[in-house]
């Protein structure tokens, strides 16, 4: 024996398939509409003022606005009146579409918020409103957000760290020669033997070495800076070569030449400079030692093959590819599905923060990060990142930008 039954679907998601359903729903709820409650008490009254969703229904040009629906929810939030929709309302036409995200300036809270216009029991047109309280979610993508930064900022102190005494040598280098510079025109001064022109030379060398030192200071100190990420135009070649410029002592110290190949023809990238700097350096002290390592004793005198770092344009994807490419001893296979998980390393003072953190940094620009073997052995490690239009925001330039590798 069958019963009768009415199915009412209320759907949250902003599309226009649930708002046409929601808009049956709302049209179609018994109890006396023209009481300004739609429904509060009927069947489906009962199913919209349980979803925690905010729904109201505003009759289009009204004044004063007439509210004829607006759920538990609605009501819990805004109150009776019109005020929350008109708020809401207003965000909307100020985004220029049907759907956004707003913050509602007076509670505080977060919003995703659709409109749909439809026909009133009454005949009357009204404006159908949805709002979503997501505050939740917005913190959650806020302290993630943030764990995410202090995680590569860890990074970079931790790489400072370990590249400590290569880069305390390299500073050392300047400040010696700084020092027997002002020692010889003190000594000079004193015997009375320096002419001008040569007391302007040697001003000019100390200052030429004074220059190199602030560059090195300046270039570490952006890169342990903590801020939001800022993508802006920046070019190729002063990322490969900021990168390569911390790597350089290191590089020396293992026998290993950095080679660059940059395409003139490249474009600048639309990235954030500090933290793809971070990801080029990760990558060319792996291949580094990755390089070192393969070679027989006695390599570090007689030079190994040298790491490529090449940046390219993918002019079909709007992207530039960079690689880094080592003739070290290849990845394992039975290690390549695990290269990218959290905490995985097969160095014996690594954390296995590395590679996953990279990744984490090419895909929030909208990239990809992979490695692939190297035709003839070694490891290339490719990813890439997004051209900037031709009037996005410029990287001012730095010290670092026109250091050679």
């Amino acid at each position: 024996m069958g019963f009768p039954y009415r199915t009412i679907l209320c759907p949250v998601d902003f599309d226009d398939n649930s708002l046409n359903a929601l808009e049956t729903a709302t049209r179609h709820a018994p109890d006396a509409a023209h009481a300004g409650r739609a429904g509060r008490d009927g069947c489906a009254g009962l199913i919209l003022e349980s979803v925690a969703t905010a729904i109201s229904a505003v009759v289009t040009g009204s004044d004063p606005p007439e509210v004829v629906y607006a759920n538990r929810a609605y009501r819990s939030l805004f109150g009776d009146g019109p005020l929350g929709h008109l708020r809401l309302a207003a965000a909307i036409r100020a985004g220029h579409g049907l759907t956004l995200e707003h913050e509602d300036p007076v509670l505080g809270r977060w919003f995703e918020v659709a409109e749909h216009g439809i026909a009133w029991i009454d005949g009357r047109p009204v404006t159908l409103q949805l709002a979503s309280d997501i505050t939740a979610r917005k913190l959650d993508a806020e302290i993630g957000r943030r764990e995410q930064e202090k995680l590569e900022l860890t990074a970079r102190l931790m790489a400072m760290g370990e590249l400590a005494s290569s880069l305390a040598h390299e500073l050392n280098q300047p400040l010696t020669a700084i020092v027997n510079y002002v020692a010889g025109i003190r000594d000079r001064l004193r015997a009375g033997a320096l002419p001008p022109d040569a007391l302007n030379t040697a001003i000019d060398s100390t200052l030429a070495q004074a220059e190199r030192a602030a560059a090195i200071i300046r270039r570490i100190r952006e890169f342990v800076r903590r801020a939001p990420p800022q993508p802006r135009a920046t070019g190729a070649t002063r990322l490969i070569a900021a990168a390569a410029g911390f790597a350089q002592a290191e590089a020396r110290a293992r026998g290993v030449a950095i080679e660059t190949q940059i395409d003139p023809r490249l474009g600048p990238l639309l990235v954030d400079p500090i933290l793809i700097e971070q990801v080029v350096l990760n990558l060319l002290r792996n291949a580094l030692e990755a390089s070192a390592e393969s070679e027989p004793a006695g390599a570090a005198q007689r030079g190994a093959a040298p790491v490529v770092v090449a940046a390219a344009a993918l002019p079909q994807r709007r992207m530039a590819q960079i690689t880094v490419a080592d003739r070290g001893g290849g990845i394992p296979p039975a290690l390549r599905p695990r290269l990218f998980e959290p905490f995985f390393t097969t160095k014996p003072d690594g954390l296995g923060i590395g590679l996953n953190l990279c990744r984490s940094i090419v895909e929030f620009h909208g990239g990809n990060l992979e490695l692939r073997d190297r035709p003839g052995g070694g490891t290339i490690a490719c990813f890439t990142l997004p051209l900037a239009p031709d009037d996005g925001p410029r990287a001012p330039p730095t010290g670092a930008a026109g250091e050679r590798a």
